[in-house]
């Protein structure tokens, strides 16, 4: 189990500080979740007994997601605190209530669909994704080894 030490607060949730590192066998690159393996962030520091874990959700990254019931694949953009945006086509077959998994490792969740926006004058249909991760609530998370 990993615990946060500290949160970046200099850009509204885009890392947090572990406190785990080398020492416990982590490596750059390690997908770190919460309970029910839902993606929160992947470390892109190591230090001896701690790491900086880059939010998947921080607000403007990419992040590829999948659906889980049709496969469908979906680009979402962070949003921050955990939640995503996407932009799809609007002849695509998306509904409320659908679990996007991490494309990256599709044993893992990257939020539910909570609402999904059809504005007549867009091109496209933006797609709201609710994640796991809340930073007031979440303060364990875990790592494959």
């Amino acid at each position: 189990m990993l615990y946060p030490l500290a949160q970046d607060i200099t850009k509204l949730y885009s890392t947090l500080l572990l406190s785990k590192g080398f020492k416990d066998g982590l490596g750059t690159g390690t997908t770190v979740y919460v309970r029910g393996r839902q993606a929160v962030c992947v470390i892109e520091e190591l230090h001896a007994s701690t790491s900086l874990c880059k939010l998947l959700s921080f607000y403007g990254s990419q992040v590829d997601g999948v659906t889980s019931s049709t496969k469908q694949n979906i680009s979402l953009t962070g949003d921050g605190g955990g939640n995503y945006v996407a932009l799809v086509p609007k002849e695509s077959n998306f509904s409320i209530g659908e679990t996007i998994m991490y494309k990256s490792d599709q044993t893992m969740k990257l939020g539910t669909i909570a609402d999904i926006k059809n504005d007549p004058q867009d091109i496209f249909v933006r797609v709201y994704i609710r994640g796991a991760y809340n930073p007031l609530t979440s303060s364990i998370f875990y790592v494959d080894k």
